[in-house]
């Protein structure tokens, strides 16, 4: 939210872009979402299936983070 208001970053996902300017409806939707697919992991963590698929977002999940943190680097002077 503050990059964004800074101008530094411009939301791409168009239902976060259209709650930038209600912050309150924003998180709820980000804590929601994270719950929710929390939820389903844990509702499905005796399928085999279901811990593969964990693995693997686990696995995306890291590789978005170094990604952004040397994307962020870029930008720091």
């Amino acid at each position: 939210l503050l990059a964004s208001r800074a101008g530094h970053i411009h939301e791409l996902n168009p239902i976060g872009g259209a709650l930038m300017s209600r912050p309150f409806q924003l998180i709820g939707l980000k804590v929601g979402a994270t719950l929710l697919s929390a939820g389903i992991l844990i509702y499905l963590r005796s399928k085999p299936t279901a811990q593969k698929a964990a693995w693997w977002v686990c696995l995306l999940c890291t590789l978005l983070t170094m990604r952004w943190l040397v994307f962020h680097s870029l930008f720091v002077n």
